[in-house]
């Protein structure tokens, strides 16, 4: 075995090092095969629903998510957050929930948002199912989030 410093992994002798020089390159899956890892993910994922790429357990709460929770327990209200409802086939995850109003918070940075700051259609799409499953869903930019007035007037007119 070879083993190539740049890349960090061991080849068989006689191959070229480097990407698209292995000889299992360019090999793709048939679609019955994209169909069955396809189901399998999926299958993952719903019964793993915490344990997304996405999810508190591998991201660390940012600085907007902290102070509107310290706005949520400042005001008294009850809320789960990164929450996953039970009902979702999707497997979104709401920044906060207030479960029993069916009331979502999702803190939005800059890439959420279209230069004429309407939602991006993933983001549009997202919100859409939740309000479709019967969720009110309040999406907010991340710079409303350091202003506390601001804040707990939105979370008392809609909670």
């Amino acid at each position: 075995m070879l083993y190539c410093s740049s890349y960090s992994i061991k080849v068989k002798e006689g191959y070229e090092t480097g990407r698209n020089k292995a000889p299992w390159t360019g090999k793709h899956h048939s679609v019955e095969t994209k169909r069955k890892l396809s189901e399998i993910r999926k299958r993952y994922l719903k019964e793993n629903r915490n344990i997304h790429n996405w999810s508190l357990y591998r991201n660390k709460e940012t600085q907007p998510e902290k102070l509107f929770r310290e706005c949520l327990e400042e005001l008294g209200i009850q809320y789960e957050q990164y929450y996953i409802p039970h009902e979702n086939n999707r497997n979104f995850e709401l920044d906060f929930a207030i479960v029993d109003k069916k009331l979502a918070f999702e803190i939005n940075g800059n890439q959420h948002y279209n230069k004429d700051g309407t939602l991006k259609d993933y983001y549009k799409n997202r919100h859409d199912y939740f309000q479709n499953n019967g969720w009110s869903v309040v999406e907010l930019h991340y710079t409303m989030c350091f202003d506390k007035k601001i804040l707990k007037n939105i979370i008392t007119t809609v909670a």
